[in-house]
């Protein structure tokens, strides 16, 4: 559409070029001056919009904005997109490693002030080998497959912030009743607070074992309460901690199952430092 707006405008100011050459028309003058405007116009908004479209050039490909004539063109993914986030879809072996190797190699460029960090849930030793040739080491390297690499705390954040992540993870999925996972979704929410009202590190190992060892329970409400802890916080985790442990053992079973990898995993030690190498919060911030 701006190519025939463009030709249009060509062929006017050629008309009033004439005009003005036979006939010194100062109407003729005045739209000659008009069109050469817009057509100055025209041209700097489409300089303007490349200049724009600086980004991650991924590679050929074609335009298809008209479909009975595509046009082969350079694709550029524009950096104000890039900053949003990406997410890399596709089957094994579609390229996703090499396209995040590509990307990163644009970001070091783009940002050159930045850092990366590398997280893996697989044990692929030959894409980070292949990031670290491209670029370097990474700021921090996380994997569940090797011993070696940097810790984090999965119970990193507030206490809502916690409690809400773990509602989405660790809580049954079931459609034929919402009981079971509103009353995990609870537990959760009681418990969390707990842990945190006492004032010193915790990860998933002491949740776990404050959801399934009975005396646990009472040992940690005994010491909130020699704390001085607000005594909301108790009044919400009391009541459940004092209930029959086998059944309210059965309501949380899902969470349990769903906590034992991550407690006694061969990857465990790396989720649950008190310590850790890696605050995942700076991370995101960096």
């Amino acid at each position: 559409m701006r190519v025939v707006l463009a030709i249009m405008l060509f062929v006017l100011a050629f008309n009033f070029a004439l005009y003005v050459w036979f006939f010194h028309s100062v109407v003729a003058v005045a739209g000659l001056f008009g069109t050469s405007f817009t057509i100055w116009v025209l041209l700097r908004r489409k300089r303007g919009q490349r200049a724009d479209q600086t980004g991650w050039v991924i590679g050929d490909g074609v335009l298809i904005d008209n479909p009975d004539k595509p046009v082969r063109t350079q694709v550029v993914i524009p950096q104000s997109s890039l900053d949003l986030g990406v997410l890399m879809i596709g089957g094994s072996g579609a390229g996703k490693s090499n396209a995040c190797i590509s990307l990163l190699d644009h970001l070091s460029h783009a940002r050159p002030a930045g850092g990366w960090q590398f997280f893996d849930g697989k044990g692929q030793l030959d894409v980070y080998q292949k990031l670290v040739m491209t670029e370097g080491s990474p700021d921090w390297f996380f994997s569940t497959e090797y011993p070696d690499s940097h810790s984090i705390n999965l119970m990193e954040g507030s206490p809502h912030e916690v409690a809400e992540r773990f509602a989405t993870v660790f809580t049954s999925q079931t459609t034929s009743t919402d009981y079971y996972p509103q009353t995990q979704r609870d537990v959760l929410g009681r418990l969390v607070p707990l842990l945190f009202s006492l004032g010193e590190p915790v990860n998933v190992r002491d949740l776990y074992t404050l959801i399934t060892v009975e005396d646990a329970g009472y040992m940690v409400l005994r010491q909130a309460k020699q704390k001085g802890v607000d005594a909301a916080i108790i009044a919400m985790s009391e009541p459940w901690i004092t209930s029959d442990f086998n059944a309210r053992s059965a309501d949380v079973k899902a969470v349990i199952n769903k906590m034992s990898p991550v407690v006694h995993g061969p990857f465990a030690d790396r989720l649950n430092a008190y310590q850790p190498d890696i605050s995942v919060s700076r991370v995101v911030e960096r």
